[in-house]
């Protein structure tokens, strides 16, 4: 995985962090970043290597195109995936040791 800290990417869509495989694109500076948003984005990074990048990608379209679809709403078909819900899950858990180095 490549980190790019302070990038203007994630401010297009309006959020803190982009994980595009095989970049992880965070809005704040290198020793910035919360670590709820870096526990988030390394959890996506988790589910692409579980998954597997084919049936990850799919997953990733088809359920925001059902919700899309559903809602008429690109804010909740972007947070509302199962792959987003299980991010959020585990935002507030505590980071490991190799994750808090990822912040300074």
């Amino acid at each position: 995985m490549i980190i790019i800290y302070g990038s203007s990417i994630p401010n297009l869509f309006g959020a803190e962090a982009i994980f595009a495989p095989p970049f992880l694109f965070f809005a704040s500076p290198r020793g910035r970043v919360q670590s709820a948003v870096l526990k988030h984005e390394l959890t996506h990074a988790a589910q692409l290597k579980r998954d597997g990048y084919f049936s990850f990608t799919l997953k990733s379209i088809r359920d925001f195109a059902i919700i899309l679809a559903r809602t008429g709403s690109w804010y909740r078909a972007s947070t509302e995936t199962p792959f987003e819900l299980e991010a959020y899950s585990k935002e507030r858990r505590p980071l490991t040791r190799a994750e808090r180095k990822m912040l300074q």
